[in-house]
């Protein structure tokens, strides 16, 4: 036998050689896995700890921020300084001018507005001031008057919707209240007489349709409050076509507040619902011993602050953002006792002093604003704050 040839036949056993293992890519691994545990460790630990979410707050997303360190607005040291906040600018009324602020402070337009002892509100792009007890009523836009009007009467209250549509509270003569409407040009479209009742306050659906009136009856020996909701369409065309919904007795209505999809917040006094569908729901039972403060003027969220026992001897409170679609609800811890409160879509700010507080609805802070003196006042609107001292103004952007 051909021992060459058998030895051809009979396979080789000689195994292949292993391959090397890779070690740049398994470090590329080890790194990327180590940076996606610390990623994730960091996060629980912003979301689970106070002092954490403190510092990295402060040192690594800069949401703190110090008085003298912002854009600001020059007051005169007087007592005739009015100051709102509208859009993305800030607005001071002093002497019958109306100067606008852009949100880096500096001055955009001055206005001629024969207004002394103003009544302010806003949505989006639209302002209305109206005199106090007076008669005169402004609404500006794109930083310009839109229209003015003089209404017959006594001005107590005002409402705008997004689209520029204005409802004016007045006391007149031979009615408890009158509430008169216009629409974004200032065209009359009509006028509600309550004969009876006191409009405590007014608010305008998104869409233009519904007019919402909060009522209350102090005739009696108990308070009766009721909401009007008025069809704006039927209304312009002189037919009666409105609903009314009556509050228990004795629970005095606050506030009235449109929001998304015509969902209409009803604050009372010791508790908020919500008319929806012809429908009226109690959303939050509240009580005045731990309740602070209570806002509806955001989007689809209601703002509860109340105070919260711990175990230091330092007073806290925690305000709560419960949604009304889904009743979900997220918490953040404040860290002192507010003075005032004011919300404006998705944020609300609180004042603590010498510290002001910007929360979002989703329960994170925005911003922290800290000052060597008392805080006077806040003003809030589309992503500007406006952090008021008797001699000044400083701008907070969101």
């Amino acid at each position: 036998m051909d021992f060459e040839m058998l030895n051809n036949l009979v396979p080789e056993n000689n195994p292949e050689p292993k391959k090397q293992l890779d070690k740049k890519k398994l470090k590329i691994v080890i790194i990327v896995t180590s940076i996606v545990i610390f990623i994730t460790a960091m996060i629980v630990l912003y979301i689970t700890n106070v002092k954490v979410r403190d510092f990295f707050d402060k040192y690594i997303f800069r949401k703190e921020v110090y008085e003298n360190n912002l854009p600001k607005i020059d007051l005169t040291e007087d007592d005739n300084n009015y100051s709102y906040a509208f859009g993305k600018n800030i607005v001071v009324l002093n002497k019958h001018t109306l100067n606008i602020y852009n949100s880096s402070g500096k001055k955009e337009n001055s206005l001629n507005v024969e207004i002394a002892n103003p009544i302010f509100i806003s949505v989006d792009k639209f302002l209305v001031i109206a005199e106090t007890n007076g008669q005169k009523l402004y609404v500006i836009s794109d930083n310009n008057i839109l229209w003015q009007e003089s209404v017959t009467g006594d001005i107590i209250n005002i409402t705008v919707n997004k689209n520029g549509y204005v409802s004016v509270v007045v006391n007149n003569t031979g009615y408890k209240t009158e509430v008169i409407t216009y629409d974004s040009n200032g065209k009359f479209l009509f006028k509600k007489a309550l004969a009876v009742n006191y409009a405590v306050d007014v608010s305008i659906s998104e869409d233009n349709k519904y007019l919402a009136i909060a009522e209350a009856n102090f005739s009696g020996t108990l308070i009766q409050s009721s909401i009007e909701i008025i069809s704006i369409e039927k209304a312009i065309a002189n037919e009666n076509d409105s609903y009314t919904y009556k509050a228990e007795a004795n629970k005095l209505i606050v506030n009235v507040e449109y929001q998304e999809k015509n969902r209409l917040l009803c604050m009372y006094d010791d508790s908020i619902h919500i008319i929806e569908n012809n429908n009226d729901k109690e959303l939050i039972k509240y009580d005045y011993k731990n309740t602070l403060f209570m806002d509806i003027n955001l989007n689809s969220t209601i703002a509860h602050i109340e105070k919260i026992s711990t175990d230091s001897l330092v007073s806290n409170s925690e305000i709560k953002f419960t949604n009304i679609i889904n009743n979900s609800t997220n918490s953040y811890e404040i860290g002192g006792i507010p003075k005032s409160v004011c919300s404006y879509k998705d944020i609300t700010a609180i004042n603590l002093g010498a510290e002001v507080v910007f929360v979002k609805t989703s329960g994170w802070l925005s911003k922290r604003y800290k000052s060597s003196q008392e805080v006077q006042n806040i003003i809030l609107a589309n992503g500007i704050a406006g952090i008021v001292y008797k001699n000044k103004i400083e701008i907070v952007k969101l």
